[in-house]
């Protein structure tokens, strides 16, 4: 039998459902090359970084009927890299296409990385730095019940203002990982996460954001950056 490939996305259901294509490669069948996926939507990044995670950013509402999403937001959050894997920095952007609002850098200083279990399954993996008297903080929820990536402003620990993740695609850099002894070795594509950040750019820290004052935050459909 010949090596395995694994094609793994999230999906963005209720519960971050894994979905998983297994495609056998037999000896005389090429594996699909990773440049056939769709082309990423537009980034922050520029053309010598690595986009590790890259969505526009807004709000999502229901129609009164409920049968149709209604999304609103015109700003895009990118985290870029110098390179993946082996990471030495981290950029995360934002704003509207070809006029960044925010810039931060781990040149600057470590982001802060925690994992808080919460209720069940769920989990949130917080990415947070500070700049100018506010945090700023991404959050990936996964398990059951988790909702997409949102960003959150705070100021003196009190949420002020939240934006979510809204394209209806895989917002996460993919890339192949091998499983397996070498020659049962069993190539996985999957979705790079906020815990694949290395700890040269994010320090481990055991507190991340508090989802009870979470309910604080105002949801803003185009987000703007404090003054």
């Amino acid at each position: 039998m010949g090596r395995g490939l694994v094609l793994c996305g999230r999906g963005f259901s209720a519960g971050r459902m894994i979905k998983c294509l297994f495609i056998l490669a037999l000896p005389w069948v090429a594996a699909p090359a990773l440049a056939a996926e769709p082309a990423p939507p537009a980034s922050h990044c520029r053309a010598d970084e690595v986009v590790f995670f890259n969505s526009r950013m807004g709000t999502l509402d229901w129609n009164s009927r409920g049968t149709r999403k209604i999304l609103k937001g015109e700003k895009l959050l990118s985290l870029c890299a110098d390179r993946f894997p082996g990471m030495k920095r981290l950029d995360m952007r934002f704003g509207k296409p070809g006029a960044v609002e925010l810039a931060y850098s781990s040149d600057m200083g470590r982001y802060r990385l925690a994992v808080q279990p919460l209720e069940g399954t769920l989990s949130w993996s917080t990415l947070a730095f500070d700049l100018e008297g506010y945090r700023y903080a991404l959050v990936e929820p996964s398990g059951e019940g988790a909702t997409d990536v949102f960003l959150v402003i705070s100021r003196d620990d009190v949420p002020l203002m939240r934006t979510d993740a809204i394209d209806e695609t895989d917002h996460w850099l993919h890339y192949p990982k091998k499983v397996g002894k070498k020659r049962k070795a069993t190539t996985y594509v999957v979705a790079a996460a906020l815990a694949d950040i290395p700890a040269a750019v994010a320090q481990i820290v055991p507190v991340g954001l508090d989802p009870k004052s979470l309910e604080k935050a105002r949801y803003k459909a185009n987000f703007s950056m404090p003054k």
